[in-house]
């Protein structure tokens, strides 16, 4: 466990079990946790690119659309009001274990930064016969044209929206041999693509249950 998961754990309780908090000492609270919920996913980030570098990368077939799914599950948490509309047929790639890291990126990027009334999340995925593209669409006020040159760097900038997240997509994605785009942004929202090497479903080990088709409606 690190330092900032115990920050927050802290922090947390304290806002749940103390009553007599005046408003702004709350509101410091509500920043402790929210800066040191940032701090825990730079850190996990870091580790895996830590983890990219390490040794040589033996690429398997990953079950995509189970992997998608399961992220798109987790953006209940992220938003009180959100919608989700998601078509995802059964379909492996050539990957590994941290292609989840790849989909929760882009996921909490199109959430994070969705100021809308209601953000809507729009996954699709079109199979092929060599490669497999997902694209991830959002409504939210899409990327300034200053960052635009940059959004998939490293960025040192703490007032960076989009950093450290986008530039792990990007090494991951290149690290299984496939590009990752903005395809297009403006005030109507933003939409991204990954595209990998398409896979057989064959596994040298007993094959885990596939995800059929979904459209999903998230509140």
């Amino acid at each position: 466990m690190n330092t900032a998961t115990i920050i927050n754990g802290y922090a947390s309780r304290v806002l749940e079990r103390e009553s007599d908090l005046d408003e702004r000492s709350r509101r410091w609270i509500e920043i402790v946790i929210d800066e040191s919920e940032a701090m825990s996913t730079v850190i996990d980030d870091v580790r895996v690119l830590l983890r990219t570098t390490e040794g040589s990368y033996q690429p398997e077939a990953v079950d995509a659309s189970r992997v998608l799914a399961d992220e798109v599950d987790k953006l209940s948490n992220r938003r009180e009001s959100l919608e989700v509309a998601a078509s995802i047929p059964d379909v492996f790639v050539r990957a590994d274990d941290l292609l989840a890291r790849v989909f929760g990126n882009l996921l909490s990027n199109a959430v994070e930064h969705n100021d809308a009334e209601t953000p809507r999340i729009e996954v699709t995925v079109e199979p092929g016969p060599d490669t497999v593209r997902f694209e991830i669409a959002d409504n939210g006020p899409g990327i300034p044209d200053s960052e635009l040159e940059s959004l998939f760097d490293r960025t040192e900038s703490r007032g960076s929206t989009h950093g450290l997240g986008l530039y792990l997509v990007s090494q991951l994605v290149d690290r299984y041999g496939g590009p990752v785009e903005l395809v297009e942004t403006g005030p109507a929202g933003s939409r991204f693509a990954v595209e990998l090497p398409a896979a057989s479903s064959a596994r040298s080990h007993d094959p885990v249950e596939k995800t059929p088709t979904t459209a999903l409606l998230v509140m």
